[in-house]
């Protein structure tokens, strides 16, 4: 059975001594706060370290808007880009402003263009729903299609898939579900979130003091095994350039 957010919501409870949710209970206080807190627990806990699960490589697309000084060109980051860790080609000044990428480097000069390796926000995408026709999708709904999650990038009612995807009303995304991720990576997610739910529905300073313990625990081990699974750090390689991977 997959992951899902859900069951990060029900384990944490249960390190805090709560029962899980009720199945179907989507109104109560404490679900509400678990809505809430668990985008926040997963932004903090991705921007703690180079998670190689997380890491993306893209190409990006020049932005039409000249930046009003500093810089000569912008670029729009990826929508589910939570921390730039380099800019491709190396050896150039750029600068991250508002989710845009501003630099001197024109891509038209460039073969396959301005590239960025960023880590990804993971949020509760594992829950998009499957697409239905005749429904009407706004920018910024998911939709998963033979296990592919899709962004609606134009808004609509939906057709046929293949006829919507074609006319560039959806976009696949590189969202992945709790399933890709290091497991000890999701843990601490957990704890994380359990963390902060002391606050809401403990207010214990005992309880707060174990749960922030367990999170420095699960994360120094999730940092080890996510080091074991190799070097990402490719300082100074422009192979990446040269054989214009994406």
């Amino acid at each position: 059975m997959s992951i899902t957010y859900t069951n990060v919501y029900d384990d944490a409870l249960l390190k805090i001594g709560n029962p899980p949710l009720d199945s179907g209970d989507v109104t109560s206080d404490l679900y509400v706060w678990l809505t809430q807190l668990y985008p926040r627990a997963v932004r903090q806990v991705l921007f703690d370290y180079q998670w190689g699960c997380q890491m993306r490589r893209e190409i990006l697309t020049q932005d039409t808007v000249t930046p009003a000084f500093g810089f000569d060109y912008r670029y729009a980051l990826p929508y589910d880009c939570l921390r730039v860790l380099k800019m491709y080609p190396e050896g150039y000044t750029y600068s991250i402003e508002n989710q845009y990428l501003m630099t001197d480097l024109d891509n038209t000069d460039l073969d396959p263009g301005v590239g960025v390796l960023y880590i990804a926000n993971l949020g509760t995408i594992s829950a998009a729903p499957a697409w239905v026709t005749l429904t009407v999708y706004e920018v910024g709904d998911f939709v998963t299609v033979s296990a592919v999650t899709y962004r609606c990038d134009t808004a609509h009612t939906a057709g046929t898939w293949a006829t919507d995807l074609a006319a560039l009303k959806w976009s696949a995304t590189s969202y992945r579900n709790l399933d890709t991720c290091n497991p000890l990576l999701v843990e601490a997610i957990t704890c994380k979130l359990a963390y902060m739910l002391t606050y809401k529905v403990v207010q214990s300073a005992n309880r707060r003091q174990e749960t922030i313990q367990e999170y420095e625990w699960c994360l120094m081990r999730a940092k080890q095994t996510d080091a074991m699974m190799g070097s990402w750090d490719d300082e100074g390689s422009t192979e990446w350039v040269d054989g214009g991977r994406t």
